[in-house]
């Protein structure tokens, strides 16, 4: 299950970009995906800090 914006702000351009048609098809999140770095720089969500030490390293 993909995350969903609220109100679907925004989702023509995202939709003209991929070719939908939006009476048949819409985009419901756009992220991205790849190896984690080894520090952290944005927000991540770890509430056990399970991944992410109080330093922002990888743990």
């Amino acid at each position: 299950m993909g995350e969903e914006e609220p109100g679907g702000k925004g989702y023509l351009p995202i939709e003209q970009a991929f070719g939908l048609d939006s009476l048949q098809e819409s985009p419901i999140a756009v992220c991205g995906f790849g190896p984690r770095a080894e520090q952290k720089t944005t927000v991540e969500f770890d509430p056990l800090g399970e991944v992410w030490d109080e330093d922002g390293k990888r743990r």
